[in-house]
């Protein structure tokens, strides 16, 4: 029973690092994609943004520009009137480059909130993935071994019989090849096989 158990614990460990491993990875590759994708969108929609604010606040100045600065109506004096139209024309450079200044942080905010949000989902998918394939995998592994246990205690009676009936098999199947060959009494046979196995395969009583 030991030796069974033993066996078991060092075939299922490999496989579940495997299965951890490959899963780790897959999840770590969705979530570089996953960030990758959504830092391009934002990157994108700033640039958008940006370029209409700056196209439609631009057309804003010139109009303004075109106003503030139209020709002196005769009297008017037109010294004062180009300092005015100056003025107005820095006021409205400043007044844009402060929305794009406002706009391009929001976006930027947004942008990092975003991917913030989603680095957490992501982590804990991944985290929950983990978690629930261990889980699974431990929990097989777990019934695996009881099973044995309790067919090596109850079925067999104990004292490593599971290990006796596994030899018993290979020693059944190399029994039944050499009877085919070489044509032998079957009695003969089966008296040479472990009693386990012989109570196993249900063919004791067949000698």
């Amino acid at each position: 029973m030991r030796s069974i158990a033993a066996l078991s614990s060092r075939v299922s460990q490999p496989k579940l690092l495997v299965v951890v491993v490959v899963v780790v990875v897959v999840v770590v590759v969705v979530v570089v994609v996953v960030v990758v994708v959504v830092v391009v969108v934002v990157v994108v929609v700033v640039v958008v943004v940006v370029v209409v604010t700056v196209q439609q606040w631009s057309s804003v100045a010139q109009w303004l520009a075109r106003r503030t600065c139209d020709p002196t109506p005769a009297g008017e004096n037109n010294y004062i009137k180009s300092r005015e139209c100056l003025r107005r024309r820095k006021t409205i450079i400043h007044d844009l480059l402060v929305v794009i200044v406002v706009v391009v942080v929001v976006v930027v905010v947004v942008m990092v909130v975003v991917v913030v949000v989603v680095v957490v989902v992501v982590v804990v998918v991944v985290v929950v993935i983990v978690v629930v394939v261990v889980g699974v995998v431990l929990v097989v592994v777990v019934v695996v071994v009881v099973v044995v246990v309790v067919v090596d205690v109850v079925v067999l009676g104990g004292g490593g019989g599971a290990a006796a009936v596994l030899r018993g098999v290979v020693q059944c199947a190399v029994v039944i090849q050499e009877y085919r060959r070489n044509n032998l009494d079957e009695p003969a046979a089966i008296d040479g096989l472990h009693p386990d196995t012989q109570q196993l395969v249900g063919i004791k009583e067949l000698a």
